[in-house]
């Protein structure tokens, strides 16, 4: 019995462990130091909540541009559809044997274009629920770094020079000396 609980205690303190580790990086316990000034792991994680801001935005926008793209792309579908249909009815009304190639031709094209048609709306549906997800994702990292790296932050010049240095960042632009 014993030697159960001293198998299961090292689980329970690794299990802790990596549970409380991520909580810990993600939001830093300790803000600011005794005289109000940002510690410096909340400067560095509020660098980095702007990078992650930064990347999901572009990824967002990147999403946007391929779903135009994919728009235009079933709009023209749609139009040479539309020829199609209209010349497979003028043949249809003058049925000869001579059209019996071209209306053959037609009617495939017809049915590819169709497929096609529907393979891209099947995408843009695909990327169209990307987007709402990156969209979100992109408002809540928004507010948690409007709520935690915006608010009534004071740096010290040294810190500042110290994480911001050779990093081009938004949050470090807030700050002059």
């Amino acid at each position: 019995m014993m030697t159960k609980l001293l198998l299961i205690h090292p689980f329970l303190w690794f299990l802790t462990l990596t549970v409380s580790a991520p909580t810990t990086f993600a939001n830093p316990s300790s803000t600011s130091d005794d005289y109000g000034f940002i510690t410096r792991q909340y400067a560095l994680s509020c660098i980095q909540l702007n990078k992650d801001l930064n990347l999901a935005s572009k990824q967002m926008l990147e999403t946007e541009e391929v779903k135009a793209h994919i728009t235009g792309k079933i709009s023209y579908l749609e139009k040479e559809i539309q020829k199609r249909r209209q010349l497979i009815e003028k043949l249809d009304q003058n049925s000869t044997r001579e059209n019996n190639g071209n209306y053959n031709n037609l009617v495939t094209q017809f049915e590819d274009l169709l497929l096609e048609r529907q393979h891209n709306i099947t995408f843009y549906d695909k990327e169209n629920q990307m987007h709402i997800v990156q969209h979100a994702s992109v408002v809540r990292l928004e507010k948690r770094f409007s709520s935690q790296c915006l608010s009534e932050i004071k740096i010290t010049e040294e810190l500042h020079k110290s994480v911001c240095e050779s990093k081009k960042n938004r949050w470090c632009e807030f700050f002059t000396f």
